[in-house]
């Protein structure tokens, strides 16, 4: 299905728009890039030639349980807490990460300084639910695409009120139900990254923990983006 795409001219305006959506259902997806389409990580890899992607997928998932137990404080249950830590850290999943907050994907759309517009990716209706129980090999679904609310297996994902969507043909762009897309014009990303702030969106609230402390005090000090 084709996307609907909008412009949106203000903070104001974005207020406007997100009243129209169904708070029960909808999910939100900040992008840095209004170019960029729904497409995991898993599907972006430049896998060799001689390689299945589902084959790739699963070998570097093992590798990343056996390796990562070390650094964990937390140990994830099954391979659906696996792929959420796994998405969190950086590793190329079928997973793309959403949030219930408007603000938080507004913020993600403009919190790096780029070239072009940003925009804001729009669920606005009812997902089926994966259930790990039922589910218990992720990587060898097939079908549609799944919403998966996780266990708060990190602090981020709690202040970034996370969940995602779990795609079983990870190359393919996801479009197969009615997706929004409000984009964000550059010349509105630095007005609307210092709004943010003044809600109390910013990177310290976003990444808990020193790391993201010390890039907000840095960003709060500096003239920059």
């Amino acid at each position: 299905m084709p996307v609907q795409e909008e412009t949106v001219k203000s903070f104001h305006d974005l207020h406007n728009r997100v009243q129209t959506f169904d708070p029960k259902f909808v999910i939100y997806r900040g992008v840095s890039k209004s170019t960029y389409k729904l497409v995991a990580k898993a599907g972006r890899m430049k896998v060799r030639p001689e390689f299945r992607h589902g084959d790739i997928e699963k070998h570097i998932l093992e590798t990343f349980k056996k390796q990562a137990v070390l650094f964990l404080e937390y140990v994830p249950k099954n391979d659906w807490e696996w792929l959420a830590v796994a998405q969190h850290h950086g590793l190329p999943t079928r997973l793309l990460d959403w949030t219930r907050n408007p603000l938080v994907a507004a913020y993600f759309s403009v919190r790096n300084e780029a070239d072009g517009d940003s925009a804001i990716y729009v669920i606005n209706q009812e997902m089926s639910v994966v259930d790990p129980e039922e589910w218990k090999k992720p990587l060898d679904m097939g079908g549609l695409a799944w919403r998966y609310i996780p266990s708060h297996v990190t602090q981020r994902l709690i202040a970034q009120n996370g969940l995602f969507t779990f795609h079983p043909e990870p190359t393919k762009p996801y479009d197969e139900i009615d997706i929004h897309k409000l984009v964000i014009p550059r010349e509105l990303r630095r007005e609307l990254k210092q709004q943010l702030y003044r809600y109390g969106v910013h990177q310290a609230s976003m990444f808990p923990g020193l790391d993201g402390l010390a890039k907000h005090i840095e960003w709060m000090n500096e003239d920059s983006y």
